[in-house]
């Protein structure tokens, strides 16, 4: 896209991409292309422009003045334009009256507000809802919801799915109660109660199966809908409890609180997807999707990756 100058939207977007990335290697890596393109483009641009832009420094990439000064606009100017889309999509067939999304409660509070952001320049009215339901199938298979975020088995015949992770199932258990280095569930579960999550939930289902294929016997256990009690739970020290990575983006999870532990194996995973009603949404469901794979990948790698077992890391599943 032009604008009767020396500068185009693509230009500005690789320039942008390589200022947050602070390095050529960062930008391509973001915008999906190779970092022979990325230089290419910075160069045509600082051709045009007839100035420089950017210098090494330490094997960063430092602004210059005129860089500093065109990252300003550059933002403006893409800001200016990504409203501009928004606002003509109305008419271009992509505005829907209303929007009602449901999030599994695993991740209510984590995504919540990266799909109000993709959302809110295509519908007028939105409904967003993070809680324990057992319903995600009927409710989108009867029109009362648009679009769930869940770890629930859809057919692939009747909906559009978009994985967004597949994660395996870990062990929490209160600090210190355990040799980290010697797990042995059956002498957990005589110290300690099980939290099991409501057996209606595929998680609570994953977590009973798993127990039986290890044959281990409960005695003593607490149920529980919501991750925030499964947690609170065991970092008072009441239990332990088998969950997944992304429960641990809870606000009450604090690692100084509880031991993560991997499991023995074999260790059965879950899949988190998308699911919406095919053909009704374009190309809606894909950016959503994408933004929320984008947002977990960032929230796992600052907030989890010191916290997880190597073999207890979830998995981003690319488009």
């Amino acid at each position: 896209m032009a604008f009767g100058s020396k500068l185009d939207t693509r230009s500005l977007e690789v320039f942008l991409a390589v200022c947050n990335a602070g390095s050529m290697t960062g930008a391509a890596k973001f915008l999906g292309i190779t970092q022979g393109a990325v230089s290419q483009q910075i160069g045509r641009l600082e051709e045009s422009l007839n100035l420089k832009l950017l210098e090494r420094e330490n094997r960063e990439l430092r602004l210059l003045p005129a860089g500093l000064n065109l990252q300003h606009h550059a933002r403006r100017v893409l800001d200016e334009l990504r409203a501009a889309e928004r606002s003509m999509q109305q008419f271009q067939g992509f505005s829907f009256p209303s929007l009602s999304i449901r999030i599994m409660d695993t991740l209510g509070k984590t995504l919540t507000n990266t799909v109000v952001e993709t959302l809110q320049g295509v519908s007028e009215a939105m409904q967003v809802r993070g809680a324990v339901t057992y319903r995600h199938r009927e409710d989108l298979s009867s029109g009362d919801v648009d679009m769930v975020i869940s770890a629930q088995p859809f057919d692939p015949d009747l909906f559009e799915i978009h994985p967004l992770l597949i994660e395996p199932i870990l062990l929490l258990v209160p600090k210190g109660v355990i040799d980290l280095g010697n797990v042995d569930l059956d002498e957990l579960a005589g110290l300690l109660p099980f939290v099991r999550y409501a057996h209606r939930r595929h998680l609570g289902g994953l977590a009973d199966k798993y127990l039986k294929q290890q044959m281990i016997s409960i005695v003593r256990s607490f149920e529980i809908d919501q991750t925030t009690g499964v947690i609170d739970t065991v970092r008072h020290g009441k239990g332990w409890a088998i969950t997944t990575p992304s429960s641990l983006l809870d606000p009450l999870f604090e690692i100084d609180e509880i031991d993560v532990v991997a499991l023995p194996a074999p260790v059965p995973t879950r899949s988190i997807n998308l699911v919406v009603r095919p053909g009704r949404f374009s190309d809606l469901p894909l950016r959503l999707a994408a933004n929320c794979r984008e947002h977990l990948r960032q929230d796992i790698k600052f907030r989890l990756s010191s916290v997880l077992p190597a073999v207890s890391a979830p998995h981003i599943v690319e488009a």
